[in-house]
């Protein structure tokens, strides 16, 4: 899905810049649903990808060396609560740009570097003007057993 970014998006992406991670989280349409210890994070290089993966190494990995098809993962039309969303810049050929899981129609939940996680308007990002967004779900083998 194509988005263009809203002007939160920019705001976002100046506080964080400047490293105001509290101040976020009082924008209209952001709230914080998790305070993080933002030094804490950076020396574990704890980004979103790490976060929206859960810090599974394996995982992170895979989405690097494959950002259009997670391994694990199926893509989906119709996201649900708390599917894995990716952000690509089309601008240059779909390099991925942020990650964030899904928290509700048009609304995400992220982390921007080492800042705290936030729930957040879908096209409220600051990586690019041009955006392609696009849903995973992780795929449960279980399923294919009786």
């Amino acid at each position: 899905m194509r988005i263009k970014s809203i002007p939160l998006g920019d705001e976002i992406g100046e506080l964080c810049y400047t490293e105001d991670f509290d101040e976020v989280g009082k924008l209209e349409g952001v709230r914080i649903i998790e305070v993080r210890d933002n030094e804490r994070d950076r020396a574990n290089r704890f980004d979103c990808v790490n976060w929206a993966f859960e810090g599974d190494k394996n995982a992170v990995r895979d989405f690097v060396v494959n950002p259009l098809f997670p391994r694990d993962y199926r893509e989906v039309i119709e996201p649900h609560k708390g599917d894995f969303v990716a952000y690509y810049d089309v601008v240059r050929g779909l390099a991925p740009v942020h990650c964030a899981i899904f928290a509700r129609e048009g609304r995400v939940w992220s982390k921007f570097a080492h800042s705290h996680i936030y729930e957040h308007p879908l096209d409220a990002v600051s990586y690019s003007d041009d955006s392609e967004v696009r849903f995973f779900r992780r795929i449960n083998y279980l399923w294919n057993y009786p």
